[in-house]
């Protein structure tokens, strides 16, 4: 791209401009997923380059707290709906925009500067007129290996204060659901109206047990195609979701496993938790 006076459009990327765009990608992903302390100089700089690219004078003060959780107790004092900045969990659009800033030219974006800047010190939050909150970075973090936020026994985020977020493979459920799952009940459990939530919910407390005390009806019965051709049941409870139920052949172990609202029969669950065809089993096997 040619600079000139005048605004460009741009038709398309050189090939040096395309080989960064993975390195950007990598490091706004390690910018988002950061834990330890903030760098508070730099990020109460990048506050200020955001104050001054609104043509605000900056804040009189600049307020630091644990946690987002702290930070949102904080800013209801100034307002009854706070609504925050996210820092470096805004990583996914600013990643976008840095790129073209710094890789492609595009002076239009230098008003984000700022915000790359909180982004890469800091965590969530809040800007007032003349008071800015902002919050540290998680203190730790845990992910499954597919990098969704998961811990099987405590919080999946933790901020210095204490305060974090439970996650089960990537779904942010009540700490009881991890901490005390035998606590739950089938009243609780049935009165869950996040769907992802209350299949965790049922998997914490016992597919089998829940199951069997919701007098779950039996959708359909077979036996696995493959040798051995164990008996499997596919069973639905009174909300709708569904459980394939098998038995492991060599092990003799039942399992439960969560499939589809719409599946009718047990080859079809089966096809939907493997994404292929029950035929390329048998051929297999």
């Amino acid at each position: 791209m040619t600079s000139t006076d005048e605004q460009q459009r741009i038709e398309k990327l050189t090939p040096e401009q395309e080989a960064q765009l993975s390195v950007y990608r990598d490091k706004w992903i390690a910018i988002g997923l950061q834990t330890g302390l903030a760098d508070r100089e730099r990020a109460e700089a990048g506050v200020k380059l955001i104050y001054e690219a609104a043509d605000l004078p900056h804040p009189d003060e600049i307020v630091w707290v644990d946690s987002p959780y702290a930070g949102h107790k904080k800013a209801k004092e100034f307002t009854d709906d706070p609504k925050p900045l996210h820092g470096q969990h805004s990583a996914a659009w600013l990643s976008f925009y840095e790129y073209f800033y710094e890789v492609v030219g595009l002076e239009c974006v230098k008003p984000l500067v700022g915000f790359f800047e909180v982004a890469k010190s800091a965590g969530w939050w809040w800007c007032f007129d003349k008071l800015a909150i902002m919050s540290e970075r998680a203190s730790e973090s845990h992910m499954d290996e597919q990098g969704r936020l998961h811990r099987e026994a405590g919080p999946a985020i933790v901020y210095p204060d204490g305060w974090g977020v439970y996650s089960w493979h990537g779904v942010r459920v009540p700490e009881k659901v991890i901490m005390d799952p035998s606590s739950l009940t089938v009243d609780e459990i049935q009165a869950e109206q996040n769907i992802e939530v209350r299949r965790i919910m049922i998997e914490r407390y016992g597919v089998g047990d829940f199951l069997h005390q919701t007098k779950a009806e039996i959708v359909d019965m077979d036996a696995s195609p493959i040798a051995g051709g164990a008996p499997r049941v596919l069973m639905r409870d009174s909300q709708g979701l569904q459980f394939l139920c098998g038995t492991d052949g060599s092990t003799k172990r039942v399992y439960f496993m969560s499939v589809p609202d719409d599946v009718a029969t047990c080859k079809a669950a089966h096809e939907a938790i493997c994404g292929f065809s029950e035929d390329r089993l048998v051929a297999e096997s």
